[in-house]
């Protein structure tokens, strides 16, 4: 019985070896909270909403502010909360990606990346071993964990391709048989764990005078893995046949984070009170990520006698990259706030608070591939026998050094004011002031070599081999700046003392400036030989070109609704339900409980 044979031809895409245009940096996409102090924001605080942050201060957010506050519970407290495993970002609002010759991760958001939220949040303060409130106590602590699938930063073109290092084809009409209906299989997972905690010790100098001291902390890891394998030696069209290929990504994530504070907190007369808190802390981020692939191709197909035809392909091919990121740095804060009694129904609340963030980053990238091609095919209709051989090989080598420096003031006023039984205002305006940068130098160096050997019927013999050596160097640079004026307003019902309504409105104003750009210096040497032509060609070429990405220069107008509900029991039992509604976000829903004993 006669044997068929099928050959498929299509056209596909050439992708560069290694990418001639990307900043390394960019892969590692920042999170918004490197670095960023510890922050416990309370059920409380949420149902308001968090522009209300320095105008009203739940029991946690107080002792965030000052843990001097701990001093003033009159009973021990407990708190636990489940939140959703969501995403959130600190500003809000997201635009359509920019796209451009050379992409860009930080392209794809208006505002900072990214932060998942915990899973449990649990915190207790008192004063368990004094009742005369000399000392106080305090702890927090927050677990991590999520899985997604895995993510892929951007692509390196990885298995066997039609084109060699040169962009030099195999052959011209002709590929590997595949079936690219086959599914993935192996293991495509992306595990984050981790947790936060704080620790408090505060200490009573006198009826005027609380010193307090916060110790906080941070571990959070990402593991990610992806492998698709497949080994297939199964085919009807030829006397021997494999397709093999297995491809493995793994990614590596771990962020450290350690931090210190110290605050004092004076009274004074009728209430008022005045603090102040001074921080710093430290952290590091480091992400490591390695992809390998080995792929291979073998048909053969014979037909005896040579009046017809047959056909040999083989084709193999091997990469393996490996890349490795560290930012570290540190972080050094303050604030200054009180409160300020005009009367017993009325209390305004101010707050000044600054934060600046440096951190040194290093990077380095190595990379290699190998590809090897070959085929033959017999034509009995010309009587001939057509010969392709390519050889490719890639090298490339990547360094880096960059800074990130960010810097915040905020700003806030209110009051709080008891008009009527049972009813609160609480309302005031909130300043934010954010700017972020990031820079990076990242000098390259990279080998590319192509042989062929090809002998067809059309075109005769031919030997060529292309070499080419380039030395690049990418400088890139990032601003962003987020100017932020809040004017929240609230209203807060008891009823009958067991329940409590919380409304929040916040009208925010929001101007987001953000420029990019970067700059490239190429040192590029190429070698073309053709033999039996007797040609060489050869080609030095250095230049000096740069990008400048469109400002994304925005003004954002968004109204943000909030309300909670509280359930109490004289004084020693409270759960709280939260919502958030915004123009831009979706809606969350928050749970808490509180618990004084």
């Amino acid at each position: 019985m006669k044997k068929l044979l099928l050959i498929i031809i299509f056209t596909i895409k050439i992708f560069a070896w290694y990418p001639e245009y990307s900043i390394m940096a960019t892969d590692l996409k920042l999170p918004y909270d490197f670095l960023k102090p510890n922050h416990f924001q309370s059920i409380q605080l949420y149902s308001y909403g968090k522009h209300f942050r320095g105008i009203y201060s739940g029991t946690i957010d107080k002792i965030f502010q000052n843990a001097g506050y701990i001093n003033s519970l009159d009973k021990q407290y407990f708190y636990i909360s489940l939140p959703e495993n969501e995403k959130n970002n600190d500003n809000g609002g997201r635009i359509s990606p920019t796209y451009s010759m050379y992409w860009s991760p930080y392209r794809d958001y208006l505002v900072e990346p990214d932060i998942d939220k915990p899973i449990l949040r649990l915190a207790y303060f008192g004063n368990p071993f004094n009742e005369a409130k000399t000392f106080g106590f305090g702890i927090t602590f927050e677990q991590f964990y999520n899985k997604e699938k895995f993510y892929q930063p951007y692509w390196y073109w990885y298995g066997m391709m039609r084109y060699g290092a040169n962009e030099l084809s195999y052959t011209g009409d002709t590929d590997p048989y595949a079936d690219y209906r086959q599914v993935e299989s192996g293991s495509n997972k992306l595990t984050q764990s981790g947790y936060k905690g704080n620790i408090f010790f505060t200490h009573a100098l006198n009826s005027k005078v609380i010193i307090g001291y916060k110790y906080g902390f941070a571990n959070i890891g990402i593991d990610g893995e992806y492998s698709d394998f497949r080994n297939d030696t199964d085919n009807d069209y030829t006397d021997e046949y494999q397709y093999y290929y297995n491809i493995k990504k793994d990614r590596i994530r771990n962020y450290e984070f350690d931090e210190f504070s110290a605050s004092i907190l004076v009274k004074g007369e009728n209430k008022n009170n005045i603090g102040m808190t001074l921080g710093y802390a430290e952290g590091m981020i480091s992400r490591d990520y390695v992809e390998s692939d080995t792929s291979q191709y073998y048909s053969f197909y014979e037909n005896t006698p040579l009046e017809t035809d047959d056909n040999i392909y083989h084709n193999t091919s091997k990469y393996l990259s490996e890349k490795y990121w560290i930012y570290d740095g540190h972080t050094i804060y303050g604030n200054l706030h009180g409160n300020v009694y005009l009367d017993s129904k009325k209390v305004i609340k101010y707050s000044l608070y600054g934060e600046e963030r440096k951190a040194d980053l290093t990077e380095s990238e190595d990379a290699w591939r190998r590809n090897y091609y070959y085929s033959t095919y017999w034509s009995s209709y010309h009587s001939f026998r057509d010969k392709y051989e390519h050889n490719s090989t890639m090298d490339l080598e990547r360094s880096g050094e960059g800074d990130y420096y960010f810097i915040r003031y905020r700003g806030s006023i209110g009051v709080n004011y008891e008009f009527a039984k049972n009813v609160k205002f609480i309302g005031g305006i909130v300043y934010d002031n954010k700017f972020d940068k990031k820079t990076a130098n990242e000098p390259f160096d990279g080998l590319k070599y192509s042989y062929r050997n090809s002998n067809d019927y059309y075109s005769g013999h031919e030997i060529k081999e292309i070499t080419t050596i380039d030395k690049k160097k990418f400088s890139w640079i990032r601003k962003e700046k987020y100017e932020t004026i809040a004017v929240p307003l609230g209203i807060c019902i008891s009823i009958q003392e067991i329940f409590e309504l919380n409304f929040g409105f916040t009208k925010v104003m929001k101007n987001t400036l953000i420029t990019e750009r970067y700059d490239l210096i190429v040192d590029l040497d190429s070698q073309e030989t053709t033999t039996n032509g007797n040609t060489t060609t050869t080609a030095d070429s250095n230049y000096v070109e740069g990008y400048d990405f469109a400002d994304i220069d925005e003004f954002t107008d968004d109204y943000i609704f909030n309300v909670g509900v509280t359930f109490k029991y004289e004084d020693v039992f409270s759960i709280t339900a939260a919502l958030e509604e915004s123009i831009i976000e979706p809606v969350n829903i928050r749970i808490g409980i509180g618990i004084y004993f």
